[in-house]
Parts: C-alpha cells; structure tokens; sequence
C-alpha cells in the first residue's frame, strides 16, 4: 500500500549509505591485510607481473630463476658496465632476435595481445631492467597505491616502499648493480648539463607534432634538439627523425634526418601555389554559381526529389492498406502474399530512386561547400603573419619524409577544382 511505498522510500537513502560504508570497510581490511602480508615477505604479484629474469613460485611464496631470461638480464647487467649505451644493448638484442619481454609473455602463452606479440627491445625497458633492485634479491612493494576505491593510482616516493630483502635468489651480485647505477648516475648528469648549452631561436614542434611520418615505416616522426655547446655562435637546432629508427635502429629503419626549417619551407611553398590558384577557383565558382542552366537543373532536381518521395509515401500507405484488408478478411493470404511482393518490389526500386535524387540534388551544394572550406582556410593562411597549427590542421592532412628526404605533403584539399568539375 501507500504507507509501505512511503517507507521505502524514507529507508533507500539509508541503505545506500550503509552498503557504501560496506563496500569501503572491505576495502581497507583488504588493503590492510595485503600491506600486512608484503611486510612479511607472504605476498605474491600475479604471474604477469612477475619482473622479467624470474616466474612464479606459489608455493614458497617467492620467485625462482628463469633460466632463459636470467641470462639476458646478466648480458645487459654486463654490457652496460663495459660501458655500452641503451641505445647499443637494444640494437644488439634486437639483431640477435632475443624476445623482448613482451614477446616472451606472448610466446609463452601470458597474453593474447598481437602487440605482444612482434614486440622488440626499447630503451624504455632496457633502462627499467638496470635499475631494478629485484636483481640482487630484493622484492619491493608499495610503489603505486590507490588510496580509494575508484580512485587512480598514485605514485608513491620511493622511501615509503615497503622492501624485503633476500625474498628471492639474485641473478646480478651487488657490486656488479652498484657498478651499473654509477654509470646511470653519471649518463644522468651528462643529461642535465643539457640545459646549459645554447637556446633553439625558433622551435616549430608544436606545428609539426603528430603531422609528419616516415614514408617507409610509417612510424611517426619525432622532434630531436641537435645541442650547440655553450658559448658558441651557433644556436642549437631542432630535427625530426623516424621514431622506429630512434627505438630500434638501423636494422628496423633509416634516421629521415630532416630539419624543421626544411619542412616549413616546403609546406609554405606548396601552400603559396595554393593561394595563387585560389583566385581563379573563386571564378570558377562564381561563375558556376550564376549559371542560368545550373540553377534550373537545381529546381528541376528538387521537383523530382519531391516526385520521388510522394511516391515513396503513397506506396507506404498501399502497404498500410494491404495489411489492413487482410486483418479485415477482404482478402486471403495468397492475395496478400502476391500483392506484397509486387508492392515490396516497388518500393525498393523507389527507395534507390530517392536516394540517387538526394544524392544529384546536393551534388552541386556539396561540391561548393566543399571549395568554399578550402577558401576560407587559404584566407586564413593568407591574413597571418605566420603558418599556425589551427590553418596547418585546415590545410595539411600529412607530411611524409623519403630515405632520401624527399618531403612529400598531402593536402585536405589536393585538388579543389575537383568537386566543381
């Protein structure tokens, strides 16, 4: 009744509350029961996060040497105390086909996913494996939390990890690791002293980000500072290289070494030709335009777009008819069926027709509107002291750099006499 529908109602809120204190009161005793057991070395990662070198052990709760893997973290623990660079062991690796880690998980049946699945070596993982203390036994908990439910994740500064040493048996020695993170300390430092040499005068990353690819690969091209050293006459420039070859190497591509300069210089060559041909364009569409014989074409292309779709309407209503006819018993279902099919057959035939008489009425409307946009973003080039990102998105659909630089541009626009003739 009423009174129970009332009280109900007063009661949802309440119940809502409560389930929600509900879901968090187990959250943070799962949470706590977790932070618990890492604190006592009783706590296991799933499978798939189990650090490249190792797998899983269950059942004494801790990691075991994988000996095909183990070997490659020792080799870059030792190549980059000779003093080889990122950028070298990943070459190596890559051109000897050793499994990344991705492509082993793929290869061992650990994931399904097809990026796994030809994954090579990058800096990124190799930089990751270098500096990672679980090599000499130590397993490390705690770097990420999620404070809430439904809450992203957080990264978590480093002296508040929860570490446990010797979890598990170590395939690098501590002096050969401290020996590895002095290197990386002083690579580091080199990085930062970057910043003192001479600043890029002009820097176009912005207007060329995400627009030029490589045109053998179709990697896309990023943008690299080329450092001047401090005090020199020179300032140091901007160049963008084929990402693969910056990941990879020569053995998965070649460098496109191409300035930005170059890049700017060839767009705005090609977008100059475009605002010379864009004086004769607007004649043509003027003239297009103020054609007697176009605008009667376009009426006559209305009436029979109307036609058409009073036909279309008028089959409808026989089809309406029919079923009603049939419900009321003055015809049978043979009749029905007979009568149906030749109807069904029309009004397909004048469903096609209607859709072709759309499709000529606009042609026209459409092909103008068309080259109207590509005017209005050459006016726009044309009223700027300088190629901005909004007219470089309006005018240029990609820009693509040959082995032998050759640049090549593809405009939104490649032809715009195209729609009117």
């Amino acid at each position: 009744d009423d009174r129970n529908a009332d009280r109900s109602a007063l009661t949802l809120p309440l119940k809502m509350v409560m389930n929600d204190y509900y879901v968090k009161d187990i959250s943070r005793k799962i949470r706590s029961s977790i932070s618990t057991k890492m604190k006592n070395g009783e706590f296991l990662p799933s499978a798939s996060s189990v650090p490249y070198g190792y797998i899983r052990n269950p059942e004494d709760i801790t990691y075991d040497i994988d000996p095909e893997t183990a070997k490659i973290v020792k080799r870059i623990y030792e190549s980059r105390a000779a003093g080889q660079t990122l950028h070298g062991i990943v070459r190596e690796l890559n051109q000897e086909g050793v499994p990344s880690p991705g492509r082993i998980r793929y290869l061992r049946g650990m994931t399904k996913a097809q990026k796994c699945k030809n994954a090579l070596w990058v800096r990124s993982t190799v930089r990751k494996i270098l500096k990672n203390h679980v090599y000499i036994g130590c397993r490390i908990h705690g770097k990420v939390k999620c404070m809430k439910v439904g809450q992203k994740k957080i990264q978590i500064p480093e002296e508040e990890w929860q570490v446990i040493e010797d979890s598990h048996p170590a395939i690098i020695d501590r002096t050969l690791f401290d020996q590895v993170q002095k290197i990386n300390e002083e690579e580091m430092k080199k990085r930062n002293n970057f910043g003192q040499r001479n600043a890029i005068f002009t820097d176009h990353r912005g207007l060329f980000q995400g627009k030029v690819f490589c045109d053998e690969c179709g990697s896309i091209m990023g943008a690299v500072k080329g450092c001047a050293r401090a005090g020199s006459e020179t300032s140091s420039r901007l160049y963008l290289e084929c990402n693969r070859y910056r990941e990879f190497g020569q053995n998965q591509c070649c460098s496109h070494y191409t300035r930005q300069e170059k890049l700017l210089e060839v767009v705005k060559n090609l977008l100059n030709q475009q605002v010379k041909i864009a004086v004769d364009v607007k004649q043509l569409m003027d003239a297009l335009q103020s054609q007697s014989k176009v605008r009667t074409h376009q009426r006559e292309m209305s009436t029979r777009y109307s036609s058409v779709v009073a036909k279309r309407k008028n089959m409808e209503a026989k089809i309406q008819r029919l079923m009603e006819d049939l419900t009321q018993g003055i015809i049978d279902k043979d009749e029905f069926k007979y009568i149906k099919a030749k109807y069904d057959q029309e009004y397909e035939r004048l469903l096609d027709e209607e859709t072709k008489a759309s499709a000529d009425m606009q042609a026209l409307d459409g092909a103008i509107g068309s080259t109207k946009k590509w005017l209005d973003a050459i006016r726009k080039y044309q009223d700027l002291p300088e190629l901005n990102r909004e007219v470089m998105d309006l005018l240029v659909q990609e820009i693509r750099v040959t082995k032998t630089r050759q640049i090549k541009v593809v405009l939104n626009y490649a032809d715009p006499y195209q729609p009117l003739n």
